[in-house]
C-alpha cells in the first residue's frame, strides 16, 4: 500500500449542451488566433516596410557619401598628380640650379685656373667673383684656392701679401708645372709695378726673366720687362724687349706705343711717331698713342698737330689728364697762358694728387706775372710730391722774380741736391747770384750748367752778362758769338755784344750790332737807347736825337717809367 497522490481522470460522457460550449469556445479561439496573427503580420509589414525604408535611406546616404567619397578621391588624387608634376618641376628646376651651381663653380675654376695678376688689374670684379666662387666650392684644387687667395688680395689692396702668394705658387709649381710657374712669375713682375713710390723695377725686371726662361715666346713678359727698363731709365734695353715682343705678336699695339715712347726719351721724335703710327693703325681707339705722339710732335715743333693728338685722345677718353696736362703745356708754350691754365684746371679736377700739373700751372701762372699763385701751385707740388725738383727750380724762379733771391737760392740749392744734372738749375742760381752782385759765384754756375750742357744758349748769354758786369767785355763778346752762332735770331745778344763793343771803342761795329738786333725785335727800347748813347759817342747828335726819342717813346708806352726818366735826361745832355 502506497501514499503516493495519484492523478485523476475525469472523463464524462458528450451530452448536447457541452457540445454548444465546446464549439463558442473554439469560435473565441480562432477569432483570437486570427487577431494575434493579424497584429503579427501587421508589426512584421511595418518591420519590413521600416527596414526596407532604413534600407533605402542607408543606400542614399551611402550612393551619396560614395559619390562625394568619390569626388574627394578625384579631387585628392588631381591635387597628387599636381603636386606630383609640381614636384618633378621643383625636381627639374633643383637640378637645373644644380647644374647652374656647379657650371658657375667649373667656370670660376676655370677662370682662376688661367688668371695673372695683370688680368686681376684689368678686370678686378670678375676675378674676384671667380675667386669667391673657388674659394667656396670644397672640391676646388689646393692650387686653385691658392690662386683665389692671390687674386683677392691684389683686389684688398694688400700688394706685399699678393706677392707672397704667387710667389710660394712658384715655389709649388716649379719643376712640375712649367705652365703656372711662368704665370706665378709673370703675377710677381706685374705686382712690383703695383707698389706706387715703392714699385720695384728691378725686381720686376728679374721676375720677367724668370718667366721669359720658362715661356720664351710670351710676348706680354718682353713688352712688360721693357716698361720696367724705360722706368729705370734703360731706353735702349726696353727697345731690345719691345722688339722681342713684336717678333712674337706682330700685332701688338700696345708694343709699339711703348717702343715709341723709348725712342722718343732717347730723343728719336721721328722713330717714335713711326711707332705710335702703327699702334694706331693697330687699334685706332688707343688714346695713349695720341697722347704720345702729340708729345713727339710738341718736341718737334709741331705744336698745332700736336694739339690736334692731344684733342683725340681726349674725345677718345674724356677722363684722361695728362693729355689735359700735356694740351696745356703746349699752349703753355704757345703763350696761350689763361687757355692753358684752363687745361691744368681740367687735369687737377679729374685726378688732384697729379703734382706735376700743379708744378705746369704754376709755370703758367709765373708767366703771366702772378709769381704769388705759381708759388702756392708749386707749394702744393711739392706736398704731393717733395723730390720734385723741377719744382724746387720753378719756385726759386718764382722767388727770384719777386726779388727773393736768397730764398731761390736755397730752392735752386735743394733742386741740386735731388737732381744734380739739372743744367737749367745751375743757369737760374746763376741769373739769382747775378743779381745779388756775386758775378764771380753766377760764373761758376753758368760754367757747371754748360758742362752739362754744351749747346745751352741761355748760360753762354747769362754768362757774357756776367762777364760784361766783371769789365771781362772782350771775354763777353766771345760767348755772345757762341750764342749768336747756336741761335742767330737772338736779338738781345746782338744787343749786349753791341755794348761790350761799344765799351772798347768798337763803335762802328757796336753800330752793326744794333741795327741787327732792331731787325730782329724793332721794338726794343734798350737798344735804341745803346745805338743813341753810341751814335753820341760818335758825335752823330741828329741820329743819337732820334735814337733816344724812339726809346723815349716805347718805354713810356711800355710803362717803363724808370727808363723813361733816364732817356729824357740823355736828351737834355744833348742839347
Amino acid at each position: 500500500m502506497t501514499d503516493e497522490p495519484k492523478h485523476e481522470h475525469l472523463t464524462s460522457a458528450p451530452d448536447d449542451a457541452g457540445k454548444a460550449a465546446d464549439v463558442e469556445m473554439q469560435s473565441r479561439f480562432n477569432d483570437l488566433r486570427r487577431e494575434v496573427l493579424e497584429g503579427r503580420v501587421k508589426l512584421v509589414d511595418w518591420w519590413l516596410t521600416a527596414t526596407a525604408i532604413f534600407l533605402t535611406l542607408l543606400g542614399i546616404v551611402a550612393v551619396i557619401a560614395g559619390y562625394l567619397s568619390f569626388k574627394t578621391f578625384r579631387e585628392i588624387e588631381g591635387e597628387a598628380r599636381q603636386n606630383m608634376v609640381l614636384s618633378k618641376q621643383h625636381a627639374e628646376e633643383a637640378r637645373s640650379l644644380v647644374n647652374e651651381i656647379k657650371g658657375k663653380r667649373d667656370e670660376a675654376e676655370s677662370i682662376v685656373a688661367g688668371l695673372n695678376a695683370e688680368a686681376v688689374g684689368k678686370d678686378p670684379d670678375k676675378a674676384s667673383e671667380a675667386a669667391k666662387s673657388v674659394q667656396e666650392n670644397p672640391t676646388a684644387s689646393p692650387i686653385h684656392q691658392a690662386i683665389a687667395v692671390a687674386v683677392l688680395l691684389q683686389q684688398q689692396g694688400k700688394i706685399e701679401e699678393a706677392l707672397e702668394k704667387w710667389r710660394s705658387i712658384a715655389n709649388v709649381a716649379e719643376g712640375t708645372d712649367k705652365e703656372l710657374e711662368a704665370r706665378a712669375w709673370f703675377s710677381v713682375g706685374y705686382l712690383y709695378f703695383k707698389k706706387g713710390e715703392k714699385s720695384d723695377f728691378k725686381a720686376a725686371i728679374n721676375a720677367y726673366t724668370k718667366t721669359l726662361q720658362l715661356k720664351p715666346d710670351l710676348a706680354k713678359a718682353y713688352n712688360n720687362r721693357g716698361v720696367a727698363n724705360s722706368k729705370l731709365g734703360q731706353h735702349a734695353a726696353a727697345i731690345e724687349d719691345y722688339d722681342a715682343a713684336l717678333r712674337f705678336k706682330l700685332d701688338y699695339p700696345e708694343a709699339y706705343n711703348n717702343r715709341g715712347n723709348a725712342k722718343h726719351d732717347l730723343g728719336q721724335r721721328a722713330a717714335a711717331i713711326e711707332d705710335y703710327d702703327t699702334a694706331l693703325r693697330l687699334k685706332p681707339d688707343l688714346a695713349e698713342a695720341y697722347n704720345n705722339r702729340g708729345s713727339a710732335k710738341d718736341d718737334l715743333g709741331q705744336h698745332a698737330a700736336a694739339i690736334e693728338d692731344y684733342d683725340t685722345a681726349l674725345r677718345l677718353k674724356p677722363d684722361y689728364a695728362e693729355a689735359y696736362n700735356n694740351r696745356g703745356n703746349v699752349k703753355n708754350n704757345l703763350g696761350q697762358h689763361a687757355v692753358a691754365i684752363e687745361d691744368y684746371d681740367a687735369a687737377l679736377r679729374l685726378k688732384p694728387n697729379l703734382a706735376e700739373t700743379y708744378n705746369n700751372r704754376g709755370n703758367a701762372k709765373d708767366d703771366l706775372g702772378q709769381h704769388a699763385a705759381a708759388i702756392k701751385d708749386y707749394d702744393a707740388a711739392l706736398r704731393l710730391k717733395p723730390d720734385l725738383a723741377e719744382a724746387y727750380n720753378n719756385r726759386g724762379s718764382a722767388k727770384d722774380d719777386l726779388g727773393q733771391h736768397a730764398a731761390a737760392i736755397k730752392d735752386y740749392d735743394t733742386a741740386l741736391r735731388l737732381k744734380p744734372d739739372l743744367s737749367e738749375v745751375y743757369n737760374n742760381r746763376g741769373n739769382a747770384k747775378s743779381k745779388l752782385g756775386q758775378h764771380a759765384a753766377a760764373i761758376k754756375d753758368y760754367d757747371a750748367a754748360l758742362r752739362l750742357k754744351p749747346d745751352y744758349t741761355e748760360a753762354y748769354y747769362n754768362r757774357g752778362n756776367a762777364k760784361n758786369n766783371l769789365g771781362q767785355r772782350a771775354a763777353a763778346i766771345k760767348d755772345y758769338d757762341t750764342v749768336l752762332r747756336l741761335k742767330p735770331d737772338y736779338a738781345e745778344a746782338y744787343n749786349n755784344r753791341g755794348s761790350a763793343k761799344s765799351d772798347l771803342g768798337q763803335h762802328a761795329a757796336a753800330i752793326k750790332d744794333y741795327d741787327a738786333a732792331l731787325r730782329l725785335k724793332p721794338d726794343l727800347a734798350e737798344v735804341y737807347r745803346n745805338r743813341g748813347v753810341t751814335n753820341a759817342r760818335l758825335g752823330r747828335k741828329d741820329e743819337a736825337r732820334r735814337d733816344l726819342q724812339k726809346a723815349l717813346d716805347l718805354a713810356r708806352k711800355g710803362g717803363n717809367e724808370e727808363l723813361a726818366t733816364r732817356l729824357e735826361q740823355r736828351l737834355q745832355n744833348l742839347e
